[in-house]
């Protein structure tokens, strides 16, 4: 038995996100959604490791939700993420047409239905984890822009302690300094890795997990750092 997490239905359909927890690996499992009425829908099954399994029938992965609706507009909505690591992910129907959607920016279309009623209902969710808790988030359409739409969206906590990697990157000024510069990175002041800047200064560490860094460069060298807390 599932759990609603998030709903819109401001504008004409209804765009909603539920939540289930199995305590083991299932496999061969039919979804059936039971519908008041008779009406075209969608349904889309996703499951995730990694997630917060605290809390009752799955309720420790749900973090924020946020809600978008227009008559007519470009479907958006935003949230801002309480946890380190969270994928953001949202569902949403078109009222008025069958027509694909333009994603915005670093966005993956999950899934879509064109029915052949002439709506539209798909799933989208970040491309990527977002790194930091507080980050504002925003899933968005460019395109259509003159439909009805409802969009739910809803943040998928990683475990605690969990999370996941990104990048350090800055650059050394004046790039001329950056030859036989060596960048050290460090952790609670023990080393964590090395690398020289680039011809242009730019130098970066490519995949680091969550914590917090310092950037120490060779003597001679005189970075503009960009610390990213992860």
């Amino acid at each position: 038995m599932g759990a609603r997490a998030a709903r819109t239905n401001v504008q004409s359909g209804t765009a909603e996100i539920w939540r289930a927890f199995a305590s083991s690996a299932l496999s061969g499992v039919s979804v059936t959604a039971t519908l008041s009425q008779s009406v075209s829908s969608s349904i889309t099954v996703m499951s995730f490791t990694g997630v917060d399994t605290s809390g009752a029938n799955g309720s420790g992965a749900v973090g924020n939700m946020g809600t978008g609706n227009a008559n007519p507009g470009a479907p958006t909505a935003t949230l801002t993420t309480i946890r380190n690591g969270s994928l953001v992910l949202g569902v949403g129907n078109d009222w008025d047409n069958a027509i694909t959607r333009t994603l915005g920016a670093g966005q993956t279309l999950v899934h879509q239905y064109l029915s052949p009623v002439g709506d539209t209902y798909w799933v989208q969710m970040l491309s990527s984890p977002v790194l930091l808790s507080g980050t504002s988030v925003t899933v968005n359409d460019t395109a259509p822009t003159g439909d009805r739409y409802n969009l739910s969206i809803v943040e998928v906590l990683a475990a605690q302690g969990g999370g996941t990697s990104g990048s350090i990157t800055g650059t050394i000024s004046p790039a001329s300094s950056a030859s036989g510069a060596t960048l050290t990175l460090s952790q609670n002041g023990s080393t964590v890795a090395t690398t020289s800047g680039n011809s242009s200064g730019v130098y970066t560490f490519p995949s680091e997990p969550n914590g917090s860094y310092v950037v120490t460069p060779s003597e001679g060298a005189s970075p503009s750092l960009r610390l990213l807390k992860l």
